[in-house]
């Protein structure tokens, strides 16, 4: 996989593991708690939630 930025060697799998999203989205609303409820709602919806991915290096 190759950003912008970084190259990797990995795989995208959707992350569903409630504890990641519940930490996931506590720090979303530290850093951007100061918006409007509805925008921090939006991100952190569990409709939000079920797009959370994390990059698995290839073995």
């Amino acid at each position: 996989m190759t950003t912008a930025t970084i190259r990797s060697n990995g795989e995208l799998e959707i992350d569903d593991a409630d504890e990641i999203n519940d930490a996931v989205d506590a720090a979303y609303r530290a850093k951007y708690g100061h918006y409007a409820a509805y925008i921090i709602q939006a991100v952190t919806s569990p409709e939000a939630s079920s797009t959370t991915m994390r990059l698995v290096p290839r073995s």
